[in-house]
């Protein structure tokens, strides 16, 4: 499980039993191997020390949040031509969006 939330870059999955510090740091070593990407150092830190899935999830979410939100509010105070926070987000979906067909050459 740890692989295939690895893969899709979700924070949370691993072992159900054992000693969690030793399969943390196991998980984190594997996630690093197949990504090729170094873990954050938040999500290093609640699988070697044990965080439940839980845990977890709620750190992911809340970073998530807060980093659209402060995508959104610095396109909603940075162009005169959108009003709104709303409009915003629209604007910052929209870019992501467009982004991702650039990167896949569409």
């Amino acid at each position: 499980m740890a692989y295939k939330c690895a893969v899709v870059d979700v924070p949370f999955g691993g072992s159900k039993g054992g000693d969690s510090s030793m399969r943390g740091r196991q998980i984190v070593d594997a996630i690093e191997a197949v990504s090729g990407k170094s873990v954050p150092d938040k999500l290093r830190l609640q699988l070697t020390h044990g965080a439940s899935e839980l845990d977890l999830v709620r750190s992911g979410l809340d970073d998530t949040m807060r980093e659209a939100y402060q995508d959104i509010r610095h396109v909603h105070l940075g162009r005169d031509n959108v009003p709104d926070l709303r409009t915003a987000g629209f604007v910052v979906a929209i870019e992501k969006i467009a982004q991702s067909y650039k990167e896949m050459g569409l």
